[in-house]
Protein backbone atom coordinates (compact mmCIF):
# COMPACT_ATOMS: atom_id res chain seq x y z
CA UNK A 1 0.00 0.00 0.00
CA UNK A 2 1.33 3.57 -0.84
CA UNK A 3 0.58 6.71 1.19
CA UNK A 4 0.68 10.35 -0.04
CA UNK A 5 0.90 13.26 2.47
CA UNK A 6 1.02 17.17 2.33
CA UNK A 7 1.81 18.89 -0.90
CA UNK A 8 2.80 15.68 -2.42
CA UNK A 9 -0.72 15.61 -3.76
CA UNK A 10 -0.30 19.06 -5.60
CA UNK A 11 1.26 19.08 -8.98
CA UNK A 12 4.73 20.71 -9.08
CA UNK A 13 4.08 23.45 -11.72
CA UNK A 14 1.14 24.85 -9.81
CA UNK A 15 3.19 25.32 -6.58
CA UNK A 16 5.86 27.39 -8.28
CA UNK A 17 3.24 29.79 -9.67
CA UNK A 18 1.84 30.47 -6.23
CA UNK A 19 5.32 31.28 -4.75
CA UNK A 20 6.13 33.71 -7.57
CA UNK A 21 2.86 35.57 -7.04
CA UNK A 22 3.57 36.11 -3.36
CA UNK A 23 7.10 37.45 -4.08
CA UNK A 24 5.77 39.89 -6.62
CA UNK A 25 3.23 41.27 -4.17
CA UNK A 26 5.95 41.68 -1.48
CA UNK A 27 8.26 43.55 -3.84
CA UNK A 28 5.43 45.81 -4.83
CA UNK A 29 4.69 46.66 -1.22
CA UNK A 30 8.37 47.38 -0.51
CA UNK A 31 8.74 49.57 -3.58
CA UNK A 32 5.63 51.51 -2.71
CA UNK A 33 6.90 52.02 0.83
CA UNK A 34 10.27 53.24 -0.42
CA UNK A 35 8.70 55.66 -2.90
CA UNK A 36 6.37 56.91 -0.21
CA UNK A 37 9.30 57.35 2.22
CA UNK A 38 11.35 59.24 -0.29
CA UNK A 39 8.38 61.43 -1.13
CA UNK A 40 7.79 62.16 2.52
CA UNK A 41 11.46 62.98 3.05
CA UNK A 42 11.48 65.28 0.06
CA UNK A 43 8.30 66.86 1.31
CA UNK A 44 9.77 67.32 4.79
CA UNK A 45 13.06 68.68 3.40
CA UNK A 46 11.16 71.05 1.14
CA UNK A 47 8.90 72.24 3.97
CA UNK A 48 11.97 72.88 6.16
CA UNK A 49 13.76 74.68 3.33
CA UNK A 50 10.68 76.81 2.74
CA UNK A 51 10.56 77.54 6.45
CA UNK A 52 14.16 78.79 6.48
CA UNK A 53 13.41 81.29 3.74
CA UNK A 54 12.09 83.60 6.38
CA UNK A 55 14.02 82.53 9.47
CA UNK A 56 17.62 82.07 10.45
CA UNK A 57 19.33 78.69 10.59
CA UNK A 58 20.00 77.17 14.02
CA UNK A 59 23.23 78.40 15.64
CA UNK A 60 23.10 81.68 13.75
CA UNK A 61 24.56 84.54 15.80
CA UNK A 62 23.86 88.12 14.77
CA UNK A 63 25.77 90.83 16.61
CA UNK A 64 26.39 88.34 19.39
CA UNK A 65 22.70 87.42 19.73
CA UNK A 66 21.28 83.96 19.03
CA UNK A 67 18.94 84.48 16.06
CA UNK A 68 18.04 80.78 15.57
CA UNK A 69 14.53 80.40 14.11
CA UNK A 70 13.82 84.15 14.21
CA UNK A 71 12.61 86.29 11.36
CA UNK A 72 14.38 89.59 10.66
CA UNK A 73 11.47 91.45 12.29
CA UNK A 74 11.63 89.27 15.39
CA UNK A 75 15.38 89.70 15.57
CA UNK A 76 15.03 93.48 15.25
CA UNK A 77 12.64 93.53 18.20
CA UNK A 78 14.94 91.25 20.19
CA UNK A 79 17.90 93.57 19.58
CA UNK A 80 15.92 96.62 20.64
CA UNK A 81 14.69 94.77 23.73
CA UNK A 82 18.26 93.76 24.54
CA UNK A 83 19.39 97.36 24.29
CA UNK A 84 16.96 98.37 27.02
CA UNK A 85 18.94 96.28 29.51
CA UNK A 86 22.26 96.39 27.73
CA UNK A 87 25.63 96.60 29.39
CA UNK A 88 29.11 96.00 28.05
CA UNK A 89 31.24 93.70 30.19
CA UNK A 90 34.99 94.38 30.31
CA UNK A 91 37.01 91.25 31.11
CA UNK A 92 40.33 92.33 32.61
CA UNK A 93 43.69 90.60 32.95
CA UNK A 94 43.60 90.08 36.69
CA UNK A 95 40.24 88.27 36.54
CA UNK A 96 38.15 91.27 37.50
CA UNK A 97 35.17 92.37 35.47
CA UNK A 98 33.73 95.83 35.07
CA UNK A 99 30.84 97.05 33.00
CA UNK A 100 29.55 100.06 31.15
CA UNK A 101 25.80 100.37 31.68
CA UNK A 102 23.94 101.38 28.54
CA UNK A 103 21.39 103.27 30.60
CA UNK A 104 24.06 105.49 32.12
CA UNK A 105 25.29 106.64 28.74
CA UNK A 106 21.79 107.12 27.26
CA UNK A 107 22.31 104.27 24.80
CA UNK A 108 19.62 103.96 22.10
CA UNK A 109 19.38 101.53 19.19
CA UNK A 110 17.74 101.78 15.78
CA UNK A 111 17.40 98.55 13.79
CA UNK A 112 16.10 98.21 10.26
CA UNK A 113 14.67 94.79 9.49
CA UNK A 114 15.81 95.04 5.87
CA UNK A 115 19.44 95.18 7.05
CA UNK A 116 18.88 92.01 9.03
CA UNK A 117 17.13 90.39 6.05
CA UNK A 118 20.35 90.66 4.07
CA UNK A 119 21.77 87.92 6.24
CA UNK A 120 19.00 85.57 5.09
CA UNK A 121 20.17 86.06 1.55
CA UNK A 122 23.46 84.43 2.52
CA UNK A 123 21.64 81.26 3.66
CA UNK A 124 21.45 78.50 1.03
CA UNK A 125 18.09 77.01 2.02
CA UNK A 126 18.43 74.20 -0.50
CA UNK A 127 21.34 72.90 1.53
CA UNK A 128 19.85 73.67 4.92
CA UNK A 129 20.53 70.20 6.32
CA UNK A 130 24.28 70.70 5.74
CA UNK A 131 24.43 74.27 6.98
CA UNK A 132 21.94 74.42 9.81
CA UNK A 133 24.11 72.60 12.34
CA UNK A 134 27.12 74.86 11.91
CA UNK A 135 27.63 77.99 14.02
CA UNK A 136 27.74 81.14 11.93
CA UNK A 137 28.34 84.64 13.20
CA UNK A 138 27.26 87.81 11.42
CA UNK A 139 27.53 91.50 12.05
CA UNK A 140 24.51 93.45 10.97
CA UNK A 141 24.37 97.17 10.42
CA UNK A 142 22.52 98.75 13.31
CA UNK A 143 22.51 102.32 14.54
CA UNK A 144 23.71 102.70 18.12
CA UNK A 145 23.53 106.14 19.71
CA UNK A 146 24.85 107.28 23.08
CA UNK A 147 25.96 110.41 24.87
CA UNK A 148 29.70 110.75 24.19
CA UNK A 149 30.27 112.92 27.26
CA UNK A 150 28.62 110.35 29.50
CA UNK A 151 30.63 107.57 27.86
CA UNK A 152 33.90 109.41 28.45
CA UNK A 153 32.93 109.87 32.10
CA UNK A 154 32.04 106.17 32.43
CA UNK A 155 35.37 105.12 30.90
CA UNK A 156 37.30 107.51 33.12
CA UNK A 157 35.63 106.07 36.24
CA UNK A 158 36.64 102.49 35.43
CA UNK A 159 38.99 101.01 38.02
CA UNK A 160 41.27 99.74 35.27
CA UNK A 161 41.77 103.35 34.15
CA UNK A 162 42.93 104.49 37.61
CA UNK A 163 46.63 105.28 37.28
CA UNK A 164 47.20 104.54 40.97
CA UNK A 165 45.98 100.98 40.42
CA UNK A 166 48.08 100.35 37.33
CA UNK A 167 51.27 98.33 37.42
CA UNK A 168 53.61 98.86 34.50
CA UNK A 169 54.96 95.77 32.74
CA UNK A 170 58.53 94.72 33.50
CA UNK A 171 60.60 92.98 30.85
CA UNK A 172 62.25 89.64 31.46
CA UNK A 173 65.84 90.18 32.52
CA UNK A 174 68.99 88.45 33.63
CA UNK A 175 69.99 88.16 37.26
CA UNK A 176 73.27 87.07 38.79
CA UNK A 177 73.52 84.87 41.87
CA UNK A 178 76.91 84.04 43.34
CA UNK A 179 76.15 80.36 43.80
CA UNK A 180 74.26 79.68 40.57
CA UNK A 181 75.40 82.24 38.00
CA UNK A 182 73.07 84.02 35.61
CA UNK A 183 69.44 83.07 35.07
CA UNK A 184 66.37 84.59 33.46
CA UNK A 185 63.87 86.41 35.65
CA UNK A 186 60.47 86.16 33.90
CA UNK A 187 58.62 89.25 32.76
CA UNK A 188 55.89 90.86 34.85
CA UNK A 189 52.83 91.55 32.74
CA UNK A 190 51.34 94.22 34.98
CA UNK A 191 47.96 95.79 34.20
CA UNK A 192 48.82 99.11 32.60
CA UNK A 193 46.01 99.90 30.17
CA UNK A 194 46.49 101.56 26.81
CA UNK A 195 43.85 104.19 27.44
CA UNK A 196 43.36 105.26 23.85
CA UNK A 197 43.18 101.67 22.62
CA UNK A 198 40.64 100.67 25.27
CA UNK A 199 38.43 103.62 24.35
CA UNK A 200 38.51 102.56 20.70
CA UNK A 201 37.62 98.94 21.50
CA UNK A 202 34.74 100.01 23.77
CA UNK A 203 33.27 102.18 21.02
CA UNK A 204 33.60 99.35 18.48
CA UNK A 205 31.79 96.97 20.85
CA UNK A 206 29.01 99.49 21.53
CA UNK A 207 28.52 100.07 17.82
CA UNK A 208 27.85 96.34 17.36
CA UNK A 209 26.04 95.94 20.68
CA UNK A 210 28.51 93.26 21.71
CA UNK A 211 28.32 91.76 25.19
CA UNK A 212 31.99 91.72 26.13
CA UNK A 213 35.39 93.17 25.46
CA UNK A 214 38.29 91.02 26.58
CA UNK A 215 41.09 93.48 27.18
CA UNK A 216 43.80 90.85 26.75
CA UNK A 217 42.50 89.66 23.38
CA UNK A 218 42.07 93.22 22.12
CA UNK A 219 45.66 94.20 23.03
CA UNK A 220 44.51 96.85 25.48
CA UNK A 221 47.49 96.36 27.83
CA UNK A 222 51.02 97.63 27.63
CA UNK A 223 53.30 94.66 27.08
CA UNK A 224 56.84 94.02 28.33
CA UNK A 225 59.41 94.55 25.60
CA UNK A 226 61.30 91.34 26.38
CA UNK A 227 59.67 88.00 27.22
CA UNK A 228 61.16 85.02 29.01
CA UNK A 229 61.04 83.04 25.77
CA UNK A 230 63.17 85.60 23.90
CA UNK A 231 65.99 83.72 22.16
CA UNK A 232 68.40 86.63 22.47
CA UNK A 233 67.84 86.69 26.23
CA UNK A 234 68.57 82.97 26.42
CA UNK A 235 71.75 83.48 24.40
CA UNK A 236 72.75 86.33 26.69
CA UNK A 237 72.49 84.08 29.74
CA UNK A 238 74.52 81.39 28.01
CA UNK A 239 77.31 83.84 27.10
CA UNK A 240 77.33 85.52 30.50
CA UNK A 241 77.71 82.18 32.25
CA UNK A 242 80.67 81.41 30.00
CA UNK A 243 82.36 84.61 31.19
CA UNK A 244 82.00 83.70 34.87
CA UNK A 245 85.17 81.59 34.76
CA UNK A 246 87.22 84.38 33.21
CA UNK A 247 89.78 86.38 35.23
CA UNK A 248 92.24 89.17 34.47
CA UNK A 249 94.99 89.29 37.11
CA UNK A 250 96.92 92.54 37.42
CA UNK A 251 100.30 92.37 39.13
CA UNK A 252 101.83 95.29 41.01
CA UNK A 253 105.00 93.90 42.51
CA UNK A 254 103.95 91.59 45.34
CA UNK A 255 100.39 92.84 45.16
CA UNK A 256 97.72 91.85 42.70
CA UNK A 257 94.21 92.78 41.64
CA UNK A 258 91.92 90.10 40.24
CA UNK A 259 89.17 91.19 37.89
CA UNK A 260 86.70 88.32 38.00
CA UNK A 261 84.07 87.11 35.56
CA UNK A 262 81.17 88.33 37.67
CA UNK A 263 82.43 91.91 37.29
CA UNK A 264 83.38 91.48 33.64
CA UNK A 265 79.95 90.07 32.76
CA UNK A 266 78.32 93.27 34.04
CA UNK A 267 80.25 95.24 31.42
CA UNK A 268 78.92 93.27 28.48
CA UNK A 269 76.28 94.62 26.16
CA UNK A 270 74.26 92.61 23.66
CA UNK A 271 73.15 94.32 20.46
CA UNK A 272 69.98 93.51 18.56
CA UNK A 273 72.20 91.92 15.94
CA UNK A 274 73.49 89.48 18.55
CA UNK A 275 76.97 91.03 18.72
CA UNK A 276 78.67 91.51 22.07
CA UNK A 277 80.31 94.78 23.08
CA UNK A 278 81.74 96.07 26.33
CA UNK A 279 80.70 99.18 28.22
CA UNK A 280 83.72 101.41 27.70
CA UNK A 281 82.76 103.77 30.52
CA UNK A 282 82.75 100.95 33.07
CA UNK A 283 86.14 99.75 31.84
CA UNK A 284 87.49 103.30 32.12
CA UNK A 285 86.22 103.52 35.69
CA UNK A 286 87.90 100.23 36.58
CA UNK A 287 91.24 101.31 35.09
CA UNK A 288 90.95 104.67 36.88
CA UNK A 289 90.43 102.75 40.11
CA UNK A 290 93.67 100.84 39.47
CA UNK A 291 95.48 104.13 38.82
CA UNK A 292 94.06 105.74 41.95
CA UNK A 293 95.24 102.78 44.02
CA UNK A 294 98.59 101.90 42.47
CA UNK A 295 99.92 105.07 40.81
CA UNK A 296 102.60 106.82 42.87
CA UNK A 297 103.39 109.76 40.57
CA UNK A 298 102.18 113.12 41.86
CA UNK A 299 101.42 111.57 45.25
CA UNK A 300 102.85 112.39 48.65
CA UNK A 301 105.23 109.93 50.31
CA UNK A 302 107.61 109.66 53.22
CA UNK A 303 111.36 109.79 52.77
CA UNK A 304 113.97 108.85 55.33
CA UNK A 305 116.74 111.39 55.04
CA UNK A 306 120.47 110.84 55.43
CA UNK A 307 120.20 112.98 58.58
CA UNK A 308 117.87 110.54 60.29
CA UNK A 309 114.43 112.21 60.41
CA UNK A 310 111.68 111.35 57.91
CA UNK A 311 110.24 114.11 55.72
CA UNK A 312 107.03 114.21 53.72
CA UNK A 313 107.53 114.79 50.00
CA UNK A 314 104.37 116.36 48.57
CA UNK A 315 105.31 117.28 45.01
CA UNK A 316 106.89 115.75 41.95
CA UNK A 317 106.08 113.63 38.93
CA UNK A 318 108.28 110.68 39.79
CA UNK A 319 106.59 107.32 40.22
CA UNK A 320 104.37 104.78 38.54
CA UNK A 321 101.72 106.21 36.26
CA UNK A 322 99.31 103.99 34.33
CA UNK A 323 98.47 105.06 30.79
CA UNK A 324 94.72 104.94 31.38
CA UNK A 325 93.73 105.45 27.75
CA UNK A 326 95.91 102.66 26.40
CA UNK A 327 95.13 100.31 29.27
CA UNK A 328 91.39 100.86 28.76
CA UNK A 329 91.77 99.93 25.09
CA UNK A 330 93.82 96.86 25.97
CA UNK A 331 91.41 95.69 28.66
CA UNK A 332 88.43 96.09 26.33
CA UNK A 333 90.07 93.71 23.84
CA UNK A 334 90.89 91.23 26.60
CA UNK A 335 87.31 91.30 27.88
CA UNK A 336 85.86 90.65 24.44
CA UNK A 337 88.29 87.78 23.88
CA UNK A 338 86.78 85.91 26.83
CA UNK A 339 90.19 84.44 27.75
CA UNK A 340 91.81 84.68 31.19
CA UNK A 341 95.28 86.14 31.58
CA UNK A 342 97.73 87.85 33.92
CA UNK A 343 99.24 91.19 32.97
CA UNK A 344 100.88 94.41 33.97
CA UNK A 345 99.09 97.58 32.91
CA UNK A 346 100.46 99.88 30.24
CA UNK A 347 102.51 102.61 31.97
CA UNK A 348 103.32 106.16 30.96
CA UNK A 349 106.25 105.91 33.34
CA UNK A 350 107.61 103.51 35.93
CA UNK A 351 109.38 103.94 39.24
CA UNK A 352 112.33 101.93 40.49
CA UNK A 353 110.39 99.72 42.87
CA UNK A 354 106.89 98.57 43.77
CA UNK A 355 107.84 98.59 47.45
CA UNK A 356 106.94 101.22 50.02
CA UNK A 357 109.85 103.36 48.76
CA UNK A 358 109.16 103.41 45.04
CA UNK A 359 112.35 105.40 44.38
CA UNK A 360 114.37 102.29 45.20
CA UNK A 361 117.93 102.35 46.51
CA UNK A 362 119.62 104.38 43.77
CA UNK A 363 118.81 108.08 43.96
CA UNK A 364 120.05 111.64 44.43
CA UNK A 365 119.10 113.27 47.76
CA UNK A 366 119.12 117.06 47.98
CA UNK A 367 118.54 119.05 51.17
CA UNK A 368 117.96 122.65 50.09
CA UNK A 369 118.25 123.89 53.67
CA UNK A 370 121.74 122.49 54.23
CA UNK A 371 122.76 122.92 50.56
CA UNK A 372 124.14 119.40 50.56
CA UNK A 373 123.67 116.48 48.16
CA UNK A 374 123.98 112.73 48.67
CA UNK A 375 124.20 110.11 45.91
CA UNK A 376 123.18 106.53 46.67
CA UNK A 377 123.71 103.56 44.40
CA UNK A 378 122.32 100.12 45.24
CA UNK A 379 121.72 101.31 48.77
CA UNK A 380 125.29 102.56 49.35
CA UNK A 381 126.27 106.19 49.55
CA UNK A 382 128.94 106.79 46.94
CA UNK A 383 129.14 110.57 46.95
CA UNK A 384 128.12 113.72 48.79
CA UNK A 385 128.84 117.37 48.07
CA UNK A 386 127.81 120.95 48.73
CA UNK A 387 125.98 122.82 46.00
CA UNK A 388 124.29 126.13 45.26
CA UNK A 389 120.58 126.14 44.45
CA UNK A 390 118.12 128.80 43.27
CA UNK A 391 118.41 132.42 44.37
CA UNK A 392 115.78 133.02 47.04
CA UNK A 393 116.09 136.83 46.98
CA UNK A 394 115.06 136.89 43.32
CA UNK A 395 112.33 134.31 43.61
CA UNK A 396 114.27 131.56 41.84
CA UNK A 397 114.15 129.11 44.70
CA UNK A 398 114.53 125.46 43.69
CA UNK A 399 111.22 123.62 44.27
CA UNK A 400 110.96 120.62 46.55
CA UNK A 401 109.64 117.32 45.27
CA UNK A 402 110.65 114.00 43.75
CA UNK A 403 111.49 113.80 40.07
CA UNK A 404 113.30 111.55 37.61
CA UNK A 405 116.34 112.49 35.55
CA UNK A 406 114.84 113.47 32.16
CA UNK A 407 118.04 112.81 30.18
CA UNK A 408 121.81 113.39 30.31
CA UNK A 409 123.80 115.65 27.97
CA UNK A 410 127.45 116.51 27.64
CA UNK A 411 128.56 120.05 26.76
CA UNK A 412 125.22 121.84 26.80
CA UNK A 413 124.46 125.55 26.63
CA UNK A 414 121.89 126.74 29.18
CA UNK A 415 119.97 129.80 28.05
CA UNK A 416 117.70 132.20 29.81
CA UNK A 417 116.39 135.75 29.46
CA UNK A 418 119.53 137.19 31.04
CA UNK A 419 122.09 134.42 30.84
CA UNK A 420 123.88 131.94 28.57
CA UNK A 421 125.99 129.35 30.35
CA UNK A 422 128.12 126.55 28.95
CA UNK A 423 128.19 123.39 31.05
CA UNK A 424 129.98 120.09 30.60
CA UNK A 425 127.44 117.90 32.38
CA UNK A 426 123.75 118.66 32.07
CA UNK A 427 121.21 116.48 33.96
CA UNK A 428 117.70 118.04 33.95
CA UNK A 429 115.03 116.57 36.27
CA UNK A 430 112.24 119.16 36.69
CA UNK A 431 111.56 120.75 33.32
CA UNK A 432 114.32 123.41 32.96
CA UNK A 433 115.78 122.72 36.38
CA UNK A 434 118.65 120.27 36.60
CA UNK A 435 122.00 119.26 37.99
CA UNK A 436 125.10 120.66 36.27
CA UNK A 437 128.67 121.73 36.83
CA UNK A 438 129.30 125.42 37.65
CA UNK A 439 132.92 126.14 36.77
CA UNK A 440 132.37 129.86 37.34
CA UNK A 441 131.87 129.30 41.07
CA UNK A 442 134.68 128.90 43.55
CA UNK A 443 132.54 128.22 46.58
CA UNK A 444 129.51 125.98 47.24
CA UNK A 445 127.19 125.41 50.18
CA UNK A 446 126.37 127.68 53.08
CA UNK A 447 124.00 130.63 52.46
CA UNK A 448 125.26 131.55 49.00
CA UNK A 449 121.93 130.53 47.42
CA UNK A 450 119.95 133.09 49.39
CA UNK A 451 121.34 136.07 47.47
CA UNK A 452 123.71 134.70 44.84
CA UNK A 453 122.03 131.49 43.88
CA UNK A 454 121.18 130.09 40.48
CA UNK A 455 118.04 130.46 38.38
CA UNK A 456 116.79 127.28 40.03
CA UNK A 457 119.36 124.67 38.99
CA UNK A 458 121.65 122.76 41.32
CA UNK A 459 125.14 124.16 40.72
CA UNK A 460 127.81 121.55 41.46
CA UNK A 461 131.58 121.51 41.68
CA UNK A 462 132.80 120.28 38.26
CA UNK A 463 134.48 117.10 39.52
CA UNK A 464 131.41 116.14 41.54
CA UNK A 465 129.13 116.83 38.58
CA UNK A 466 131.32 114.53 36.48
CA UNK A 467 131.06 111.72 39.02
CA UNK A 468 127.31 112.09 39.33
CA UNK A 469 126.92 112.19 35.54
CA UNK A 470 128.73 108.85 35.26
CA UNK A 471 126.80 107.23 38.11
CA UNK A 472 123.19 108.07 37.23
CA UNK A 473 120.89 107.20 34.33
CA UNK A 474 117.75 108.55 32.75
CA UNK A 475 114.96 108.07 35.29
CA UNK A 476 117.16 108.09 38.39
CA UNK A 477 115.10 109.72 41.18
CA UNK A 478 116.09 113.15 42.44
CA UNK A 479 114.58 113.90 45.85
CA UNK A 480 114.54 117.55 46.90
CA UNK A 481 113.44 118.72 50.34
CA UNK A 482 114.17 121.54 52.76
CA UNK A 483 114.84 120.41 56.34
CA UNK A 484 116.72 122.15 59.08
CA UNK A 485 119.08 119.86 60.91
CA UNK A 486 121.12 120.04 64.11
CA UNK A 487 124.89 120.17 64.04
CA UNK A 488 124.92 116.66 65.43
CA UNK A 489 122.64 115.39 62.64
CA UNK A 490 124.69 117.17 60.03
CA UNK A 491 127.94 115.84 61.36
CA UNK A 492 126.56 112.31 61.50
CA UNK A 493 125.25 112.49 57.92
CA UNK A 494 128.40 113.89 56.36
CA UNK A 495 130.92 111.94 58.31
Amino acid sequence: MEYVSGNDSIPEPYGREKTAEKGFRLRGILLLSAVTGVFLLILFYTIMAMGYRGTYFPKTMVNGMDASGMSPEELAQAIIKKSDQYYLALIERDGKQEKIDGGKIDLRVEVRAENLAKILEKQDTALWIFRAGKRKEYQAEISVHYDETLLQKAIKELTCMDASQMKAPVSARTEYAKDSGYRIIPEIMGNQVKKKRLGQEIRKALALLQDTVKLEEKSCYEMPEVRESDERLKEKVRVLNQYLDMTVTYRFGDRKEVLDGAEISRWLRFGRDGKISANLKQIQQYVKGLADTYDTAYKSRNFKTSYGPVVRIHQGDYGFQIDQKKETEALEKIVLSGRSRAREPVYIQRAASRGAADYGDTYVEINLETQHLFLYKDGRRILDTDFVSGNLSKGYGTPCGIYGITYKQRNAVLKGADYRSKVSYWMPFNRGIGLHDASWRTKFGGDIYRHSGSHGCINLPPEKAKEIFRAIQKGTPVICYAMKVTKKQKKKAIS
